[in-house]
């Protein structure tokens, strides 16, 4: 009784698992290492494979954060290019721009003229260096003396300089709708928003720029932005980067909804998101004024209705990742700045960008962009795929196997036979018929068609898809095949071989080892094996090749065989136990062929 319980022991233990589940984990790490995603917590190479929605940032991320003046405008004149002529009034507005900036004009590495500070801010500084501005040197003119630093929160900063006139010259700079100007009639603000609309509706960045006049420093600097007087509007580019809207694309037809989340006007927002494909018109468009008056239950209830959020804060961003989550999705967020971090701890894939992210985002986050692209992410999430469907392979490969030999040792108990196999047997089984060939799982390529399916829901059974009744199938079968051998080999002889528990064990021994071997090529598709190209996956065929034979000389070599307690056989005996190796595959075959002509009869008969 202490030999059948070591020898079921054995059974039920999947030795290789842990470890070709960790070198398919590994391995997936590695290649989307190679596509520039850097994977911090191994467990969230298989939750990609199952997200459903992707809330992205904008800048950077969806658009090339390479920040271009394209047109400026002050107030009473009409919109004029940055590559316009500038007069004298057009230079003093940019030198007011540059001001109310903290870039800084130096030198990189090789001695080049560089300007350092956000991308934003250094290319409003470019278009006055252009325009023959010395910034570099307009600290000395007008000398700063405070600041009140930007914030998401307020979507604004205030620079004061010292007016060599004298007094003090406030510039604030910084989102239209946030600005504390002084509005004369209900004309002037109304063309105020014409202007900036009409900016905004071309995906244009609008910054606006107020300012006033003061003799003396508050002893509160928050009184200086108050009752500012308008300048003008500056508007920049982002490109969205060129494979941006292919990836979103890409990422719809495989069943996975992308959304914007950004700082900037709704207008702009939305301009950007029609261009990459995020929205058709001006529908899915929520402000986060318009996200604050909802409640945590509203907004759970409406989140599906929206793929743009602008005007956002961070901490609505972790508001829409806990409402879509509890729609039952799969959420990756991104995020590059200090405040992103609990959005990103709250997503179930924080990504993080790897060029402009803040080294506490990267801390939350479980992967890391290294070049900042929206397309990275797909690409990630498709290997993420790939390892969710290996996985399920290599589950439906061990599972067969291991239950099948379990069921052996107890029917082989309740008949009162010997064992048909041994501990050591199940041992050499477990490890090389399933380990070496399942660890070329790890390499495997799933169908080129994975992109095109529907993510995997939280509450979808792992065995489904008709997998749990294909195990079933394909473990009877495993059992009955071995038990048939052994029995064969223990009651009837062929030529000079006797009947005999060694040659039922031998027989038993080669059916377990071999099956369990060509089952690898079972549960790599649902493909019939004459479709499958061995170029694919070299590495499968030559394991499974070399352990077949392996298995074949411990059973022909005498001292190898006898010390395992194995018998010689006979001609007959190999054929026959050739013969029941190949029932359980060709009983696959035969269902994966079914499974065909029913597909391809239920596409005749769809209606279209």
């Amino acid at each position: 009784m202490a030999l059948v319980a070591v020898t079921l022991a054995v059974a039920a233990v999947p030795e290789t698992l842990s470890l070709i589940v960790t070198l398919i984990l590994t391995q997936g790490a590695r290649k989307m290492a190679a596509k520039n995603a850097l994977i911090r917590q191994m467990q969230a190479v298989k939750t990609l494979g199952s997200t459903s929605v992707i809330c992205s940032d904008k800048t950077g991320t969806l658009t090339m954060n390479k920040m271009t003046v394209k047109r400026l405008w002050m107030y009473g004149g009409e919109p004029f290019a940055d590559d316009a002529a500038f007069d004298a009034d057009r230079i003093a507005f940019l030198e007011k721009l540059s001001l109310a900036c903290i870039a800084t004009v130096g030198t990189d590495e090789e001695g080049q003229e560089k300007i350092f500070g956000d991308p934003t801010e250094t290319a409003i500084v470019r278009l006055a260096k252009e325009k023959g501005i010395p910034c570099e040197h307009l600290g000395d003119t007008y000398p700063k003396v405070a600041e009140i630093p930007f914030s998401s929160a307020r979507k604004m900063m205030t620079a004061v300089v010292k007016d060599p006139r004298g007094g003090y010259l406030v510039l604030t700079k910084g989102a239209f709708d946030r600005l504390p100007i002084v509005r004369t009639d209900y004309g002037y603000g109304k063309k105020l928003e014409e202007v900036h609309d009409s900016f905004a509706r071309d995906a244009l960045r609008v910054i606006a720029l107020a300012s006033k006049r003061i003799e003396a420093l508050p002893a509160d600097l928050s009184e200086l932005e108050k009752d500012l007087t308008f300048e003008g509007f500056v508007g920049i580019i982002d490109p969205p980067r060129p494979e941006a809207a292919a990836a979103i694309a890409k990422a719809k037809v495989a069943g996975i909804r992308t959304i914007m989340i950004t700082g900037d006007h709704a207008a702009t927002a939305g301009a950007i998101a029609r261009e990459l494909g995020i929205i058709a018109a001006n529908e899915g468009i929520i402000t986060g004024q318009e996200l604050q008056k909802l409640t945590d239950d509203e907004l759970a209830e409406s989140i599906e209705f929206y793929s743009v959020y602008a005007r956002v804060s961070p901490e609505d961003k972790i508001r829409i990742v806990k409402a879509w989550q509890a729609r039952g999705d799969v959420v990756a967020m991104t995020g590059d700045g200090v405040n992103d971090a609990p959005a990103l701890k709250a997503a179930d894939v924080g990504v993080a960008m790897g060029i402009t992210g803040t080294e506490v985002s990267k801390s939350a986050a479980k992967m890391i962009l290294m070049d900042d692209k929206f397309s990275t992410i797909i690409e990630a999430v498709a290997e993420g795929r790939n390892i969710f469907s290996n996985i399920r392979k290599l589950v439906y490969f061990l599972l067969v196997c291991n239950i099948s030999e379990i069921i052996v040792m107890l029917f082989a108990q309740f008949m009162n036979w010997a064992l048909p196999l041994t501990p050591i047997m199940l041992l050499i089984i477990n490890v090389l018929g399933d380990g070496i060939p399942g660890m070329a799982l790890a390499k495997e390529e799933s169908d080129r068609r994975i992109m095109r399916r529907k993510p995997i829901a939280r509450d979808e059974s792992f065995f489904g898809g008709g997998l749990l009744d294909v195990i079933i199938q394909q473990t009877v079968a495993f059992a009955v095949v071995t038990l048939a051998a052994f029995y064969i080999g223990q009651h009837v002889g062929f030529g000079g071989v006797q009947p005999s528990e060694e040659v039922g064990r031998t027989m038993a021994f080669l059916v377990t080892g071999w099956t369990s071997i060509l089952h690898v090529l079972t549960v790599r598709s649902r493909k019939n094996l004459y479709k499958y190209r061995i170029k694919d996956n070299p590495q499968l065929f030559v394991s499974c090749g070399v352990m077949l034979l392996v298995f074949a000389a411990i059973a022909l070599i005498p001292s190898v065989a006898g010390a395992l307690g194995l018998g010689t056989l006979d001609g007959l005996h190999w054929l026959v136990t050739i013969g029941l190796t190949l029932v359980p595959t060709l009983i696959a075959e035969y269902g994966k062929f079914w499974d065909a002509v029913k597909s391809r009869s239920a596409e005749k008969n769809r209606v279209p």
